[in-house]
């Protein structure tokens, strides 16, 4: 064969080896799937493996996913689901019937209806007659802390022991610090008893007749043992009314008898008596102060009982006749106080009004008892 020949025989063969690539580029990238509108999800597809098998990019798997907003989980795909796929459309699903609203009820007129009687007035509120308990300070340590006029004769009684010595050494003693107790009676104690700390104070004396109605036992704090090592104790002071000194004297803690939450009612009996004197020697009392009053148990007083707080007033005279007739005027009302401590003679009253500044030599007068 000639080279010309061979030259038509090599360009024949070229033209076929490359027609085949020349068919396969002509030939449109289009998915591939089972389906010409779609695909069917089968078991074990993801938008990953179907974008590589179908686009032959496995990287075009959020089209994919974008064409098909029902699918709320990339991850998530099933059996069965229909995907549309970039290119190609679901056949839309037809639109529901739309429902018409119904239309609005024309309104009937109703005839007017005739005016109701105006309400008949509502009766004058009846006056409330509220009882009135007594007005002493009501926590238990306020009462604790409350002073008692006690006879003199028996004033030591009751005291079981003395502080002798402070944890730390300090004359005067408050609360959260330690002290020792040295016993001096034959009652026992636990660790987790109260004690309470007591101490004689001023006498009291009436001032008309200048007779002692006792002399006022403080209250100066509260101690809760916690060791025993025989006669002695070691106790933690858990409040104080005041401060407290070495010497001392301690009693075993009772709480003072009062009528807590208990009303009172209108005296039955007459009971006069005057401020002897106050707590702390002031010359004009306010709300809250403390006095002591020449009426007690022997006059029948008991804790809760309430006095008025009376002040006489001048006399007015008659200047307009030569005769200058006297007219009494009544007392002026200045206060009231409650009975919180009571003793042989003498009542510890705490003021709970005041009208005006209270001071010794001023009246008072049982107005309510408490019950029995």
């Amino acid at each position: 064969m000639t080279r010309r020949g061979w030259f038509y025989v090599g360009g024949f063969g070229l033209l076929v080896l490359c027609l085949p690539l020349r068919v396969l580029a002509a030939e449109p990238q289009a998915p591939q799937g089972p389906s010409a509108e779609g695909y069917v999800v089968k078991r074990g597809d993801t938008l990953w493996g179907i974008s590589r098998d179908l686009f032959d990019d496995p990287f075009l798997w959020p089209r994919i996913w974008e064409r098909n907003p029902f699918i709320k989980d990339p991850n998530r795909i099933y059996p069965g689901d229909a995907l549309a796929l970039p290119g190609k459309e679901l056949v839309p699903a037809p639109e529901p019937p739309r429902v018409e609203p119904p239309k609005p009820a024309v309104p009937v007129a109703k005839a007017p209806e005739p005016p109701s009687p105006p309400p008949a007035p509502a009766p004058p509120p009846q006056p409330v007659v509220v009882p009135q308990p007594p007005q002493p300070p009501l926590s238990e340590y306020a009462l604790a802390c409350m002073p008692v006029v006690m006879d003199e004769a028996t004033l030591l009684e009751g005291s079981t022991g003395r502080i002798v010595r402070s944890d730390k050494d300090q004359l005067l003693i408050s609360q959260l610090d330690s002290v020792f107790v040295a016993l001096a009676g034959t009652q026992t104690y636990s660790p987790g008893d109260r004690l309470v700390v007591v101490r004689p104070a001023q006498r009291v004396v009436q001032p008309l007749s200048q007779k002692s109605l006792g002399r006022a036992m403080l209250s100066l704090g509260i101690l809760e043992v916690a060791e025993v090592n025989g006669s002695t104790l070691k106790a933690r002071v858990s409040y104080t009314c005041g401060a407290m000194a070495i010497g001392d004297l301690v009693q075993t803690y009772q709480l003072p008898p009062y009528p807590i939450g208990k009303e009172t009612e209108p005296a039955t009996r007459m009971l006069e008596g005057m401020i002897v004197e106050p707590l702390r020697g002031e010359l004009l009392l306010g709300m809250y102060s403390i006095v002591f009053v020449d009426l007690g148990a022997s006059q029948g007083t008991v804790p809760g009982d309430v006095f008025t707080i009376l002040r006489p007033s001048a006399a007015v005279i008659d200047g307009s006749v030569r005769s200058g007739r006297v007219y009494p005027m009544p007392p002026e009302r200045v206060g009231q106080g409650v009975a919180v401590r009571i003793g042989q003679q003498a009542a510890t009253v705490v003021l709970t009004v005041t009208a005006k500044e209270t001071a010794t030599g001023d009246m008072v007068v049982l107005s309510r008892q408490a019950k029995p």
